[in-house]
């Protein structure tokens, strides 16, 4: 691809993401699930459970670390009446993320990051921890 197609996709792809993200939230990490993602490796699980211990620690709100998920408007409708959250609030700026509640049954698709969460869940120890996801509506 030349140097021009490449920034033409790249515009496109990004215009794309722009329309059909929501906002951000903290979700449950056992509310997470990665359809499409490759199997575990336990050397990249445990190197992030070095870094998480490590004087890095574990920052679910940094840029870098958030986790893009897909969400349908049905879901988000419930999500956000269960947590007395509106989608501006997804939107809001700032790192004070507002947690989203899922129904029960419901699991978000996430795009990428199953290491990450599964060492989050093997240092935090607890069923209530959260991590920041980046939320993509669905089928746009």
């Amino acid at each position: 691809m030349s140097g021009t197609g490449f920034r033409v996709a790249s515009r496109r792809i990004q215009a794309e993401k722009s329309a059909k993200h929501i906002g951000v939230a903290r979700i449950k990490l056992n509310m997470l699930e990665f359809p499409n993602s490759r199997s575990l490796d336990p050397k990249n699980v445990q190197r992030l459970k070095n870094l998480f211990r490590g004087q890095r620690g574990c920052k679910p709100g940094d840029l870098q670390n958030r986790i893009p998920a897909v969400v349908d408007e049905a879901t988000l409708g419930e999500a956000l009446n269960a947590s007395g959250l509106t989608r501006v609030a997804l939107l809001s700026p700032g790192l004070d993320y507002p947690r989203l509640d899922l129904p029960p049954v419901v699991r978000l698709e996430c795009l990428r990051g199953q290491h990450r969460v599964q060492a989050a869940k093997e240092t935090s120890g607890s069923a209530d921890t959260y991590w920041v996801i980046d939320l993509f509506i669905a089928g746009l």
